[in-house]
């Protein structure tokens, strides 16, 4: 089979950054003990590599030693987890630099009095961090949640008639169709009704592979989107794809999985290959070479 990957499937460019931090460290500091706090990336064959490489995951302070490194996932922290690592441990921040900004933004309007507003999953470890910055927040995962919300922070109104403050981001694997109509739902409320600050934080990078996929999708025979289910972003692009008519859709985790569905790949076909932003390069080498000896 002829095989399509487009140009941004993969490691996004955080979790790129972060890889090369960690085995940059490792080559400086020999017997450094690395210990990542939260899985750095969404993946858990990943999470098993970098176990394999003496890189351990941990979800308890309490499960890393005296004199470790502590690195910061790249989807950021609870910042008072945080400030807690680091009043113990040597930290290394490898959070994502644009959930960073994200964190910034939240922290800068928080502190002028903007209520936020984060359009994403509630429970994802990228929104937990950025709730922590914030003060009053409210966290928007399905439009139908909207208007609640809406109807919440205009009768909680405390500017005695001035306009409601309120900062709207998103968390940046969030669905832009979502975060276009929260934008929406809260500028019809009118002029009066919300001082609206809107900041829109969804990766650029997850834009342009989606937009890529679906267009490419067009000239396959079969897709497959490679990324572990507890993924937002792989589970994000997997409904996406396959709630367009056309060609088959089918989501992966790795080359066994796909060998499991025992399907009757046609030789000579084409297959859209399209890894999330947290699948590691080997796992997609896999599956290409496989795919490309049929």
């Amino acid at each position: 089979m002829t095989v399509i990957i487009p140009e941004h499937s993969g490691f996004c460019p955080g979790v790129s950054n972060a890889e090369k931090n960690i085995f940059r460290l490792k080559k400086r500091e020999p017997g450094v003990r690395l210990f990542v706090y939260g899985y750095l990336i969404n993946n858990r064959k990943y999470i098993a590599f970098l176990e394999e490489q003496g890189v351990r995951t941990v979800e308890s302070m309490e499960d890393i030693p005296e004199g470790a490194v502590v690195i910061v996932r790249t989807h950021g922290l609870d910042r008072n987890e945080e400030a807690a690592l680091r009043g113990r441990f040597r930290v290394v921040d490898l959070t994502c630099p644009k959930v960073k900004k994200v964190q910034n933004e939240i922290d800068a309007h928080a502190r002028q009095g903007y209520a936020v507003v984060i359009v994403g999953k509630e429970d994802h470890p990228e929104t937990r961090g950025h709730k922590s910055c914030a003060g009053e927040c409210s966290v928007i995962g399905r439009v139908e949640e909207c208007a609640p919300v809406v109807d919440r922070l205009q009768a909680a109104n405390p500017g005695g008639g001035l306009p409601r403050k309120v900062f709207l981001c998103a968390q940046t694997t969030a669905s832009r169709d979502l975060f276009e109509a929260i934008v929406s739902a809260f500028q019809a409320a009118g002029p009066g009704i919300f001082d609206l600050s809107v900041y829109d934080s969804i990766c650029p990078v997850t834009d342009r592979k989606e937009r890529e996929s679906l267009r490419l999708r067009k000239d396959a025979d079969v897709t497959f989107v490679v990324g572990d289910k507890i993924s937002a972003n792989a589970s994000k692009l997997y409904r996406l794809l396959s709630a367009e008519p056309g060609t088959p859709v089918y989501f992966v985790e790795d080359l066994a999985e796909l060998k499991s569905l025992g399907l009757d790949l046609p030789p000579g076909g084409k297959a859209l290959l399209i890894a999330s932003a947290s699948t590691p390069a080997f796992i997609e080498q896999d599956i290409a070479l496989y795919l490309e000896s049929l």
